[in-house]
């Protein structure tokens, strides 16, 4: 995952997906709230609390401390954590070359161009 400090590009990446992309699933609102560190690690699959605390610094996870010391989060805001993250990656990956398609076509570029600088390739000689 992306790290992104930039809460703008966040907000422009939710508008450009918008909400018609994902098919809305019905919680109820009780089964939607995780409250409690190991619910959330959990969900998440994670082990410990404090890989919650690195993500929740480095990585914007969408979990807040309550003022009683219990972690808070809802399951459609790490949804959407998750797939604005993913998003995010692959924009950065297609805008700096790195997916797979734009390696192979930058390999049969480099061949070509490499056969091209050896010249034509000539057949055995024959002797005479």
């Amino acid at each position: 995952m992306p790290k992104t400090t930039n809460p703008e590009r966040w907000a422009e990446i939710r508008k450009h997906l918008g909400t018609d992309q994902f098919r809305l699933l019905w919680i109820k609102p009780e089964e939607n709230v995780l409250l409690g560190w190991w619910k959330i690690c959990d969900y998440l699959g994670v082990k410990d609390r404090k890989t919650l605390q690195i993500w929740v610094d480095e990585w914007a996870l969408p979990a807040i401390k309550r003022p009683d010391g219990v972690w808070m989060t809802t399951m459609t805001s790490i949804d959407q954590w998750i797939m604005l993250a993913s998003q995010t990656q692959y924009e950065n990956r297609t805008n700096n070359g790195e997916t797979t398609g734009q390696r192979r076509a930058l390999k049969a570029q480099l061949k070509a161009q490499t056969k091209m600088e050896r010249g034509p390739t000539q057949g055995p000689v024959e002797p005479v």
